[in-house]
């Protein structure tokens, strides 16, 4: 086992100074050092190109000790000398932009048409675990949910235009992707007159209506504040009007979503542990300063829909682990990685064997000791992390608090 100093990203939305879990994670874990004004947002965890991982032991980057021994025979094959997931603490104070990730094979197109903008050619499926009280928008909302709106929220009418909300209407029972592509690539291809002609209006409207704002069945106060808190950090934005047709979802410490490839999602306040393919492709489309790429976004969403409890990934326990604390697995439906949380009370221990690849632990609370079979100790408190080599037995022991690990992992 090697412990980690982790890079803190910058970036406006993170929270600021100490306020900023990623923050406080790298001056606990790696000495780093904290200025009170100034936004932290995300702590990286891995081998990307960009933003490595120091091995503390050799002050090398991680990717210099990924073997065929540490990263497992079958998964360096593969992989080569890159871990093939990317692990994070973010810290959100405001909203992240409203964004999908690429598939692999449109990954592949950006990057070879647009390397400035696209880093990489991999896809960047994720899933995003609480630490904290989370909230977000994930996916589509169903069909009936958007008619609803259409009726109840006339701002939202008026900015698609009429025609656009009559066949959204009678089309989408008949076949809801096709009616949500022709409504979105309206709403989307809207001029910035128009948008700042009915951006103040909804935003008043939310302010207006509060408790019935979008109507009783599917709308409210919390869809209203939602409106008028998004407006405070991106004044007349499209995607006030992006955020009525995608589902609201707050998480409660422990809960995660898994956000397909080409899925729309923000993320808009909280702590979480985030995990994704190991890539930094971006497409977005709102609440943002930087490149945009409205066509690609358009053009290639999934346009599924559904409800936010069907995103939501539910742990099972996980059955390479034990002694007498817990471990359960995160287990999205791709290949890059799982994520497996632990939990100790005071003075347990928990033995975890046979993950046949690479994985990084980070301590998010408590403190205790972190044993590998072959004499390695280390003592461990919030915001140390550690790579872990593949097949390597790991015994986690807890003091006298609770003890709380997340390890993401390949095999």
């Amino acid at each position: 086992m090697y412990r980690l100093k982790c890079q803190v990203m910058e970036y406006d939305w993170g929270r600021v100074g100490h306020d900023s879990l990623a923050a406080q994670f790298a001056k606990h874990g790696s000495g780093f050092e904290v200025d009170e004004e100034k936004p932290y947002a995300e702590l990286w965890m891995g081998s990307y190109h960009s933003c490595p991982s120091i091995v503390i032991q050799t002050g090398e980057t991680l990717d210099k000790i990924l073997t065929p021994e540490t990263m497992g025979h079958k998964i360096y094959e593969k992989y080569g000398n890159q871990l093939p997931f990317l692990f994070k603490v973010l810290s959100i104070n405001k909203v992240l932009s409203l964004q999908a990730h690429p598939d692999k094979t449109l990954a592949k197109e950006l990057h070879a048409n647009d390397p400035e903008n696209y880093k990489d050619d991999n896809h960047k499926p994720e899933m995003a675990l609480a630490l904290t009280q989370f909230q977000g928008l994930c996916g589509f909302r169903q069909g009936e949910q958007i008619v609803s709106f259409l009726k109840n929220i006339p701002p939202l009418r008026e900015f698609v235009g009429e025609e656009a909300a009559v066949e959204f209407e009678n089309e989408y029972k008949k076949n809801e992707k096709d009616a949500l592509r022709k409504l979105f690539n309206v709403l989307m291809n809207n001029d910035n007159d128009k948008l700042e002609k009915y951006a103040p209006k909804l935003v008043q409207f939310a302010k207006d209506t509060d408790q019935d704002f979008g109507g009783k069945s599917f709308g409210g106060h919390d869809l209203s504040a939602l409106i008028l808190r998004l407006n405070s950090q991106y004044p007349n934005d499209i995607g006030l009007f992006i955020t009525l047709i995608l589902n609201h979802v707050n998480l409660q410490p422990g809960e995660s979503i898994f956000l397909r490839a080409l899925d729309p999602h923000a993320y808009i306040a909280g702590n979480i542990i985030e995990c994704m393919a190991s890539s930094d492709n971006v497409i977005r489309s709102g609440f943002t300063s930087k490149f945009k790429d409205k066509g690609t976004l358009i053009k290639n969403l999934t346009y599924e829909t559904g409800t936010a409890d069907e995103q939501l990934t539910r742990p099972v326990p996980f059955p390479k682990a034990h002694g007498s604390g817990k471990t359960v697995v995160y287990k999205p439906p791709i290949e890059e990685f799982n994520i497996l949380q632990t939990t100790l009370a005071p003075e347990q221990s928990q033995t975890i064997r046979d993950i046949h690849g690479p994985s990084i632990l980070i301590v998010v609370e408590g403190n205790g000791l972190l044993k590998g079979e072959n004499g390695d100790v280390a003592s461990i408190s919030p915001g140390f992390v550690f790579f872990i080599s593949a097949n390597y037995p790991l015994t986690v022991s807890s003091s006298c608090k609770n003890l709380v690990v997340y390890q993401a992992y390949c095999e």
